[in-house]
């Protein structure tokens, strides 16, 4: 060690004065601790950096401020005096003078986006017994904002097990509450333009608390509907053809400032309709509608450097090219290059996004807020991002009308909706039907108006049904020519849309091939032909083509030929030939019935198709179509098999089946139809021994259908 060095290690600085402003402080080791006046401090303190200077928080001094002087936002920021202590003397006083140099602080930033909630699962409505259990004020919902036009604001509530027959015990609202009830359930939400709120619920067709002596428990036939109303405009039909609990959503969007009143009203009031449960409407945050402006949450920034030392700056960025933000007064649109838009100072509780034109998909904005130091230009930023979703409005289906022509006396099949289509791409089923200006709903059991077959009853003209998935079927009376009156239909998608065209149904006395009431052998063509056979004990052959064949009254023979072929045996005791064709012809064959074609339990018809294909039916594989024939069946995705076993029973004996077929299931004793199949074992060796196998199997390869 130098001499100097050795004198310097003896020298010790007294602390003569303290700064104004900020704290000098001394490390003992374990922490910093205030510095006292005339304190000293040994050389060695001072060289291990024990002695320390901390500014007051969110203040600085340094040239530049342009204002002489020690203080905040001066010339300097601080000082101190002290004296050198030398072999016991002190030096002259001296001056520590220091400048804080000004740094950023980071600023707050928050978001105040707009939330709405409003739910009811209708358990909040406690149970009550007694002849008004059912009774309740739609007050009483969850949040008390649910109204009715019903007298008195009732409602009617109760268990599901009771309107479904599931032994369930959650409860669920049914708007028909009575014959003649406005049937409705209402309330009224405050919105902003561009909004967009999810809805999503629970519906059921009920099952009526009473029974036909032929079939126990029935749906609620076609009076199930419920339409949803937003703003006064139909938005959508909730409709199902089960009575099983079936899921809805849909995206509602405000086309105004102010109140919106949604709507659930019941499209009759008979007392017997649709169930409700979960009700649930959501504000989707930060989304819209394509080609639509919406609110922004509304920023709220703060510096955190108080002393005015700082100016603050919000803005906007990654706005999408093509994309409009405002807040009414002022705006910025993003074009290539330049996608910052600058908003201070604008009304921040106003701000709006238009998305790009035609833009569907998310982006996300981000609110950037800057602090920035006005002397040296130190700056420090707050990021917060918001995640705009834009979605693309439903776009309804488009239903063409439809004109057919059949032949007297032969039935008429078709689909509404193979020429209706959807631009989205959603599935798509028919909702209901006018005829001669009644309507009816499209369920398990349609527009039932004599409760013993599907059919709705046209005077003088014959027997109509149609059924959700579009599919129809029109039954002429005898002898009967002419265009029947124009069935009107409602196509739906499954988010709400809809649209109506009408179907023309016309029979005439030309085409076709039809018989007498003499037994009579009818060939047909190479080409696709519609045999008629109207009475008698017939042979019907359909040679070439894609056939259509119906033997009338009497025990007749079938044969279809090549091609895909159609075969109603009708009444009496018939044998049924699908015929594969020759050389590459796989083509599937469909054995169809309708009501009235089976016998009676005590004489029951039997029928007997030679040559079914066990494949399945995209393969080749022969069909059974029953829908026509039983009455009241329904299976669907919660309950597979439905309650199809109450109509068929599956027996193998020797390699042939045998179908016995109740043709109205619950209630009746025995069977008054049966088919059988020969060489054909549905049990594939007795690896499906039940009949609810035989059926899934059946089911799931497209080889039954039923409704």
């Amino acid at each position: 060690m130098t001499t100097e060095a050795v004198a310097l290690a003896s020298y010790s600085v007294k602390i003569t004065s303290l700064p104004v402003l900020g704290d000098l402080m001394y490390f003992n080791g374990v922490s910093l601790v205030p510095v006292a006046l005339n304190s000293t401090y040994t050389y060695a303190d001072i060289i291990a950096g024990k002695l320390q200077f901390v500014p007051d928080a969110n203040q600085s001094g340094i040239d530049g401020y342009g204002a002489a002087g020690t203080g905040n936002k001066l010339n300097d920021y601080a000082s101190f005096n002290f004296e050198v202590i030398a072999n016991g003397i002190n030096s002259n006083p001296a001056t520590v003078v220091i400048d804080i140099a000004p740094v950023a602080d980071a600023p707050t930033l928050s978001l105040t986006t707009a939330s709405f909630l409003r739910t009811s699962s209708l358990d909040e409505l406690t149970a009550m017994s007694g002849p008004n259990a059912w009774t309740r004020y739609a007050t009483d919902m969850n949040g008390g904002a649910w109204r009715t036009s019903n007298s008195g604001g009732t409602i009617e509530v109760y268990a599901d097990g009771e309107y479904l027959q599931n032994g369930g015990s959650n409860r669920v609202i049914e708007l028909e509450s009575n014959t003649g009830a406005a049937a409705d359930l209402y309330t009224d939400v405050a919105t902003k333009a561009g909004q967009v709120y999810h809805l999503s619920l629970d519906f059921a067709e009920r099952l009526n608390n009473q029974s036909m002596a032929s079939q126990g428990l029935i749906p609620a036939y076609g009076t199930a509907q419920i339409d949803v109303y937003w703003g006064g405009v139909k938005v959508a039909t909730l409709n199902t053809d089960t009575s099983t609990w079936t899921h809805f959503e849909l995206d509602l969007a405000a086309t105004t400032t102010g109140t919106t009143r949604l709507t659930f009203q019941a499209t009759d009031s008979n007392s017997l309709g649709g169930v409700m449960d979960n009700l649930s409407l959501q504000l989707s945050q930060n989304t819209t509608m394509r080609n639509t402006t919406t609110q922004l949450p509304q920023p709220t920034i703060a510096l955190v450097d108080t002393d005015g030392s700082e100016t603050l700056a919000l803005t906007v960025t990654g706005v999408p090219i093509g994309a409009t933000i405002s807040d009414g007064t002022r705006s910025f649109t993003a074009t290539a290059g330049n996608q910052v838009a600058t908003i201070t100072g604008w009304t921040y509780s106003a701000l709006t996004v238009t998305p790009p034109a035609g833009y569907t998909g998310s982006f996300t904005l981000n609110y950037t807020a800057t602090s920035t130091e006005a002397v040296g230009g130190s700056t420090a930023t707050t990021i917060t991002p918001v995640t705009v979703n834009v979605i693309a409005p439903n776009t309804g289906p488009v239903a063409t009308n439809d004109t057919v022509t059949g032949i007297r006396d032969v039935v008429v099949h078709g689909n509404v909706l193979t020429n209706d289509t959807d631009a989205d791409g959603n599935t798509l089923y028919v909702t209901g039907f006018t005829v001669n200006g009644t309507n009816y709903a499209t369920y398990d059991s349609v527009g039932v108006t004599d409760n013993t077959t599907d059919n709705v009853t046209i005077a003088g003209v014959g027997y109509f049904r149609m059924e959700a998935d579009g599919s129809y079927q029109f039954t002429p009376l005898a002898g009967y020519t002419g265009t029947a009156p124009a069935i009107t239909y409602t196509t739906a998608d499954e988010h709400g849309g809809y649209s109506t065209a009408t179907l023309t149904l016309t029979e005439t006395t030309t085409g076709g091939i039809i018989g007498t009431s003499s037994a009579e052998t009818l060939n047909g063509t190479a080409g696709a032909d519609v045999i008629s056979a109207s009475g008698g004990i017939d042979t019907l052959n359909g040679l070439g083509g894609n056939d259509v064949l119906d033997g009338g009254a009497g025990a007749d023979v079938l044969v279809g030929g090549a091609g895909s072929d159609v075969l109603y045996g009708r009444a009496g005791n018939d044998t049924l030939t699908g015929g594969t064709g020759t050389g590459t012809d796989t083509a599937s064959n469909t054995f169809a019935w309708a009501f009235g074609d089976q016998g009676t339990t005590s004489t029951l018809a039997v029928d007997t198709i030679t040559d079914f294909n066990k494949a399945a039916a995209s393969s080749g594989g022969d069909v059974l179509d029953l829908r026509d024939l039983l009455i009241g069946e329904y299976h669907n995705a919660f309950q597979p098999n439905g309650n199809l076993t109450d109509f068929l029973h599956f027996t193998t004996s020797a390699g042939t089946t045998t179908i016995e077929v109740k043709s109205h299931g619950v209630g009746t004793s025995s069977a008054d139809e049966k088919i059988v199949l020969t060489g054909v074992d549905l049990t594939n060796g007795g690896a499906l021994n039940t009949d609810q196998l035989i059926i899934q199997d059946l089911l799931s390869k497209g080889k039954l259908v039923v409704d």
